[in-house]
C-alpha cells in the first residue's frame, strides 16, 4: 500500500489525497513523509558539505566527526521539513479559504503532508545550494549536477499539480477554484521568494 500510494502521488492521482482526509492511518504517513524527506535533505547537505570540504563556522570540514555532520545535518534537516510543511499548510489553508472553499485546517495539513514525497527530486538542488552557502572552499564537480535544476523544475510542476488536487479534494471546490487557489498559492510564495 505505502508504495502504491507514493507511486499514484507521482502520477498526480487524487485518491491519496482522499487517503489523507478519510484514513486513520493517515497520522503515521504524515509523520514518515516528514521524517523521510527531512532525513534526505539533511543527509545530501551532510554529503555535499563533506565533499565541499573548507570549514563550518570556522572549523575544517575534515575535523569533524561523521556522526556530528551527519546527525547534526539530519536533525536539523527533519526540523526544517517539519518547518516547511507547516508554512506550506498555512498558504495553502489561506488560499483555500480565498477562493471560497471551507477551509478545513487540519484536512489541508494531512493532504499537503502527502505532497512531500514530490519535492524528493529537488532535493539535490536544494541540498547543493544549501551546502554551498555555508563553504569557503571553490565547488568541485558533482556527479550528474546538469540533472539537479530539471529535476527541480519538475518537482514544483509535480507539485502544483498536486496541490490542484488537494485543493479539489479537501475543499470541495470545482477545478476553476482549485487552480485559483494554486495560482495565489504560487504568487504568494514567488512574492516571500522575492523579499528574502
Amino acid at each position: 500500500m505505502p508504495f502504491k500510494l507514493v507511486f499514484d502521488l507521482f502520477l498526480l492521482r487524487a485518491w491519496p489525497y482522499r487517503h489523507a482526509i478519510e484514513s486513520a492511518a493517515a497520522t503515521w504517513y504524515v509523520s514518515g513523509f516528514l521524517f523521510l524527506v527531512g532525513s534526505l535533505y539533511g543527509l545530501l547537505v551532510a554529503a555535499f558539505q563533506r565533499a565541499i570540504g573548507g570549514e563550518l563556522r570556522g572549523v575544517p570540514v575534515d575535523n569533524v566527526p561523521d556522526w556530528i555532520l551527519y546527525g547534526g545535518n539530519l536533525l536539523s534537516g527533519i526540523l526544517i521539513g517539519v518547518m516547511v510543511h507547516a508554512g506550506i499548510a498555512i498558504i495553502a489553508w489561506l488560499m483555500a479559504k480565498g477562493v471560497g472553499g471551507p477551509g478545513m485546517i487540519g484536512w489541508v495539513y494531512k493532504a499537503t503532508a502527502y505532497l512531500l514525497p514530490l519535492g524528493i527530486p529537488a532535493l539535490p538542488m536544494l541540498a547543493l545550494s544549501a551546502a554551498a552557502a555555508t563553504a569557503t572552499a571553490p565547488l568541485p564537480a558533482f556527479p550528474m549536477e546538469a540533472a539537479y535544476l530539471p529535476l527541480a523544475l519538475l518537482s514544483l510542476v509535480l507539485f502544483l499539480f498536486g496541490l490542484f488536487e488537494v485543493m479539489r479534494v479537501t475543499q470541495g471546490v470545482g477545478w476553476k477554484r482549485a487552480a485559483g487557489a494554486v495560482a495565489l498559492f504560487t504568487v504568494f510564495c514567488y512574492a516571500i521568494f522575492l523579499i528574502l
